[in-house]
């Protein structure tokens, strides 16, 4: 597998949303877009976990659709944002997706690359 700093930042990404700990109660968040971030996080866990087991040489299982749930969060998130009426939450709903969107062209070439 040819190395380049696609880990390092995708590793540093995923730190940064561990980092990025939303101060929102969850009654601030619309349901539909608490359940699309929920799937989001869960198909980048499984990403990580397939990623894991391929490395440790365990046998292949079909990676998830990563982008495909970044577009369904996206696309709730779209059309949810402007049922938020408290400024802070949405900002930080912003910045907790503009977070996912970067991370996943990192995790879809880590993808690529352990496949070489």
């Amino acid at each position: 597998m040819v190395i380049d700093n696609t880990v390092q930042m995708f590793f540093l990404h995923l730190l940064a949303i561990i980092q990025h700990r939303p101060d929102l109660r969850p009654f601030t968040v619309p349901e539909p877009m608490r359940a699309a971030s929920a799937r989001f996080r869960a198909t980048l866990a499984e990403v990580l976990l397939n990623l894991a087991d391929r490395a440790d040489g365990k046998a292949e299982r079909p990676m998830p659709d990563l982008p495909g749930a970044l577009a369904d969060l996206e696309k709730t998130v779209a059309a949810q944002i402007n049922t938020v009426t408290d400024d802070n939450a949405t900002a930080q709903i912003r910045a907790r997706l503009a977070l996912y969107q970067q991370t996943v062209p990192f995790a879809t070439k880590m993808v690529r690359l352990q496949a070489e």
